[in-house]
């Protein structure tokens, strides 16, 4: 059995960057220096995380296993798990629905200030 890292040996940022990830596509890149092989270690911590959060049955797992984290090259993409879908979901004319209360809304803050990097507010965070 894989041991895992301690959830506080993880940055903070890459718990936001996984909830915002559940919420919108974001894509990282690393540059020439890092290249793949630092797209390809940031990709492995950032699902150590999510499983470390899934470990500890934190109140954050739920909306961290809705983000889908790939690589490609030096590119590290987060997105909405069926976001992929869209498309095809759309063309067959199938709309989405409207949830009565959103299931993220104790993480996500009202309105983005501007030139915020994201829309959840740390103060929410658990």
């Amino acid at each position: 059995m894989t041991r895992l890292a301690p959830l506080a040996s993880f940055d903070p940022r890459m718990r936001e960057l996984l909830l915002r990830g559940a919420l919108e596509r974001i894509e990282i890149a690393f540059d020439s220096a890092t290249g793949a092989r630092g797209a390809g270690a940031f990709e492995l911590r950032l699902k150590a995380l999510r499983s470390r959060l899934r470990a500890d049955a934190h109140p954050a797992w739920t909306a961290a296993s809705r983000c889908r984290i790939a690589r490609s090259g030096n590119f590290v993409t987060l997105s909405p798990h069926d976001a992929q879908f869209d498309a095809a979901l759309s063309g067959a004319g199938i709309v989405q629905v409207r949830l009565v209360r959103d299931p993220l809304a104790d993480l996500v803050g009202d309105d983005p200030q501007p030139g915020a990097l994201t829309r959840i507010d740390p103060e929410r965070l658990p």
